[in-house]
């Protein structure tokens, strides 16, 4: 196998290739790009959408990026940007018409960004072999690159779930749906226990595993951890790889298509936790947006068709809040100056992009409840005892300094405003 220090990977355009040209031997090795796989459960759900939008976030960053299309066999991420189907694709790299998976990558008309097509993939390419799933992402991390992006297959196939494991970052997408809903926790139980399977070692464990959950059936899906001990009982290495295999199981799922909040993601997590003992990163929810299909017909991507619509701002939010913050940039607290306690709070969750729903779900309080303290709606509000309490939980949540000071002038407001309930007692003045 030649070296990544000999492999030339050039762009197939006349333009000078900013993601694969050959560098001289004397050169330090480059870092390795991190791995991105979005999957999900089903189709439909915006996958697609989700990738192509964070390779152009990252580009838009400085970041050099590469995106692939990983959906062998309904490859269409060149539409989203402009592109011909025709030159070359991941079909040329697979059947070894080319050497290094560099050599077919496209400029688009995002600076930073390159492409690799999945077009033109033959039928037996949506299964492919051991080999051929393990050379593609060893190229990958050749490939001259800050970040590289896989377009998964939807579902639970092989291809989708080695891929998913094989990334430094896997994010599940899923919509608010229950169809989605529930393939969703199918793929992560696919994923979580082929992660256990594949840290397994030795093929006699692996034929323990199999064993066992053909078994147990269903049952040793809710139960990993009893399937680690009867693993440890034959063979402690075994059952030690299998333990730090679930440790690391640690997905994103992010929520597309969302009309309103809701309180899906958490209650993920919680079952995802409670079924499998594997911790969800939670990335937020991204709303429907007419737009998308609009930028679609048009051959254009999302963030490039509406950078200022409802789908674009959401996404930048998530990506600097949880993926990338740009270099030598601050978020400052919301300034109290001018701005009421209900505001203020309302902008600490706003800064921290928090849902109400979210917040709601920890602490155990109505949205609405939320909605009427942010909005200072006294009126839908219960006595100040319970107020201050929910007051209370809320600042600690949202990790703000120096409380009292904010709960004593929300309180203030509050029963200097005749919407008030009647019954809540004068006294009460912390």
């Amino acid at each position: 196998m030649a070296s990544p220090l000999s492999v030339a990977t050039e762009i197939r355009r006349p333009t000078p290739s900013r993601f694969a040209i050959a560098r001289p031997v004397s050169e330090p090795e480059p870092t390795p790009p991190r791995i991105w796989a979005i999957g999900g459960g089903k189709g439909g759900i915006g996958k697609s959408v989700v990738a192509s939008s964070l390779a152009v976030s990252f580009a838009r960053c400085g970041r050099r990026v590469v995106l692939v299309d990983a959906d062998l066999g309904a490859a269409n991420l060149h539409t989203f940007f402009g592109e011909p189907a025709g030159g070359g694709t991941l079909n040329d790299f697979l059947h070894k018409r080319v050497d290094h998976l560099g050599e077919l990558v496209v400029q688009t008309s995002i600076p930073h960004l390159g492409l690799i097509s999945g077009a033109r993939a033959l039928p037996g390419d949506a299964n492919l072999s051991h080999a051929q799933k393990h050379k593609l992402i060893r190229h990958c991390r050749q490939v001259r690159a800050d970040d590289v992006i896989l377009d998964l297959s939807a579902g639970s196939a092989f291809n989708a779930l080695d891929f998913f494991l094989a990334a430094d970052h896997g994010i599940l997408v899923v919509v608010p749906e229950p169809t989605s809903v529930e393939n969703a926790y199918h793929f992560l139980q696919a994923a979580f226990f082929r992660a256990l399977r594949g840290a397994a070692g030795s093929p006699e464990v692996r034929e323990h595993i199999d064993t066992v959950l053909a078994r147990r059936g269903r049952a040793a899906l809710r139960a990993p951890r009893w399937l680690i001990e009867e693993v440890a009982a034959e063979d402690v290495d075994a059952g030690l790889s299998l333990a730090q295999a679930a440790a690391a199981f640690r997905p994103s799922v992010l929520v597309n298509k969302v009309r309103a909040s809701s309180a899906l993601p958490w209650e993920m997590r919680i079952n995802t936790r409670r079924y499998l003992g594997a911790e969800l990163r939670i990335l937020g929810e991204l709303p429907l947006d007419d737009d998308i299909p609009a930028a679609i017909e048009q051959k254009r991507q999302i963030l490039s068709h509406a950078p200022h619509g409802v789908f674009a701002r959401a996404f930048d939010r998530m990506v600097e809040t949880h993926l990338y913050r740009k270099p030598n940039e601050t978020s400052a607290a919301p300034r109290a100056s001018g701005l009421g306690p209900g505001q203020i709070l309302a902008a600490h969750r706003a800064q921290q992009n928090k849902t109400r729903a979210e917040i709601a779900w920890h602490l155990r309080i109505r949205e609405g409840m939320l909605r009427a303290i942010e909005e200072e709606d006294f009126a839908a509000l219960p006595g100040s005892p319970y107020l201050r309490a929910w007051l209370i939980e809320y600042v600690k949540f949202l990790g703000i300094d120096n409380p009292e000071r904010l709960i004593h002038r929300y309180l203030g407001r509050y029963r200097g405003n005749p919407g008030s309930p009647s019954e809540a007692p004068s006294g009460d003045t912390h």
